[in-house]
This record gives C-alpha cells, structure tokens and sequence, in this order.
C-alpha cells in the first residue's frame, strides 16, 4: 500500500499556480483599466491566519473547504475539492471598492483561463465559481471577497 499525501499536493498545486500567475492578470487589468494602479500581489498561501491581521497587502489565501472522494475505476479515485479563494486588500481612499473588484476578477481570470493538458496536476471547474464581496468602510482600511471554485484530480489508489 502507498501512502501520498494527494490531498495536500492538490491543494500546494493550486497554491503555486494561482502564485504563479497572478502577476501577469493583475498587470493585464492595469494596462487594460489605466485609471488606479493594482499593487503587486504580496503572498498567496494556504490560509491559516486571520486576514484582517495580516502585516502585508495585497494577499490571496487558499482554504480548502469541502472534499469529495469518488471511486471512477478500479485502481482510481477523483478528489473533489472547493477551494475559497480569499483576497484582502488595504485600502483607505476611495478606490477601495473598485481595487477589491480588480483584484477579484484577476483571480477569477487565472482560475478561467487554466487550461488542462491531460497531464496537469489538477482540473479547474470553471462552470462553478461563486464570488462574494464582503467591502468595508473605506476608512477601516481592509476589504475582502471571496472566490469559491472547485479543482479535481484523478489519482491511483
């Protein structure tokens, strides 16, 4: 019997792709838009930590929420998991609403835009995405919202 940690590398995969390509949509948008300047992704991580209390913005944190384990074959399993895809962002002017926004849809972009070879590490559900925006009074500072999408992987058992 094999003993992997599937789980944990699907959810680290996730992790490095939405890292990995945050920059070039964020960057997009601001060519695009040309009216605020998006800053720079700071970190994206598996979250552990309350976003309100985090010491750098802004951040994308990954918690993954549900899991679904179904048998496809003998021998194979397909993981099913959501995945929230938080982003807080500090911004006390007046553009705090529409940067909330910008930095939502970049997310949302990197996740539509996946393209799955055959031999990826996961699969997108791209049909699926809930966002929720949860703003604040701009004189607060911190405003967040979610992205809720689900990725798959089939794995040997």
């Amino acid at each position: 019997m094999a003993y992997d940690s599937t789980i944990e590398d699907l959810v680290d995969n996730v992790e490095s792709f939405v890292s990995a390509n945050m920059a070039a949509y964020v960057t997009g948008i601001n060519t695009a838009k040309g009216d605020i300047t998006l800053e720079a992704i700071r970190s994206v991580t598996v979250g552990d930590t309350d976003p309100y209390e985090s010491n750098v913005y802004p951040i994308v944190q990954l918690y993954p929420e549900q899991l679904e384990v179904e048998q496809i074959s003998t021998g194979y399993d397909s993981i099913h998991m959501t995945i929230i895809g938080l982003i807080a962002i500090k911004e006390t002017g007046t553009n705090q609403q529409k940067k909330l926004l910008r930095y939502t849809e970049a997310l949302r972009q990197v996740l539509r835009d996946y393209v799955d070879l055959g031999e990826s590490d996961f699969d997108v559900n791209k049909a699926d995405m809930v966002i929720t925006y949860y703003p604040t009074d701009p004189s607060v500072g911190v405003a967040v919202s979610t992205v809720q999408f689900g990725v798959m992987k089939e794995v040997s058992t």
